[in-house]
């Protein structure tokens, strides 16, 4: 009996250790911690631009009343203290680094470090462009890289570039990097140009493929803005009543010279 019953521990332990491997784990995954942990930072940095909105408000109530009172206008700050954020974004980036859910951080450091904390802006910068260039993330830096130029310098924008272009197939990805090399082009080049129409048939090319709204947008606003209203171009005729209540046509004053009081109603 004594023999049985050990055999039937053995068993039910087996068993058991059984279903417990078998069973689902209800550890998150690493997508999860890091998906989790950067709602929770944005989180906090939604409550700190809360809190600057209402300062602002209330700041603006206190300059209408200096400037009533002849007194001197307070200052303000025009941008929330997101600060101490850029090293909770980089601590957060440096326990996901070397995987794929570290560009999300690397990527927020970037778009709002500027001003705040510099080096943590080159090292987050320096961390896409060596480890990162390949991911969908970067799509979030392209459309400011001239703007971050100024910051980080034109030699590191030409080699992220240049690595983003070779080691990826993201399509908004490369959309956004066709529109910041071609968009100067659409802008000033003559319509009738070689440049302008390799430039429209680049960006066209990749519209098909992205799906960014936003991005889809800016390029066919470029084109058309340039194409439909750029200077030479004849403008649509449009209908409307004057201030006096006459109706008019903007044919109506085609080969006049006429006085536009630009800041007032036009």
């Amino acid at each position: 009996m004594p023999r049985a019953l050990s055999i039937l521990g053995v068993l039910l332990l087996a068993g058991l250790a059984r279903a417990q491997q078998d069973a689902p784990s209800t550890q998150p995954t690493l997508a999860e911690q890091a998906l989790a942990r950067f709602e929770d930072l944005e989180k906090e940095v939604d409550s700190i631009v809360a809190a600057w909105r209402r300062e602002m408000t209330a700041r603006a109530e206190q300059a209408k009343a200096a400037a009533e009172a002849g007194e001197a206008i307070p200052a303000m700050s025009m941008r929330p203290p997101l600060e101490p954020m850029i090293a909770k974004f980089a601590k957060a980036a440096a326990e996901f680094a070397d995987t794929e859910h570290a560009p999300r951080f690397l990527v927020w450091i970037v778009r709002n470090g500027v001003g705040f904390d510099d080096a943590a802006v080159h090292a987050a910068f320096d961390t896409l462009s060596s480890k990162h260039a390949d991911t969908p993330e970067v799509a979030g830096i392209v459309p400011m890289l001239d703007y971050l130029a100024r910051f980080v310098g034109e030699d590191r924008i030409k080699a992220f570039v240049a690595k983003v272009k070779e080691a990826n197939d993201d399509p908004d990805v490369l959309g956004w990097l066709a529109f910041h090399e071609y968009a100067d082009t659409i802008e000033k080049a003559p319509i009738d140009s070689a440049e302008f129409a390799k430039a429209k048939e680049v960006l066209l090319a990749r519209l098909e493929k992205v799906t960014d709204k936003y991005l889809r947008n800016s390029i066919r606003g470029a084109i058309d803005t340039r194409e439909k209203f750029g200077i030479g171009n004849v403008a649509p005729d449009i209908e409307g009543i004057d201030l006096d209540g006459v109706a008019f046509k903007l044919s109506d004053y085609k080969g006049k010279v006429i006085f536009l009081d630009f800041w007032g109603d036009w």
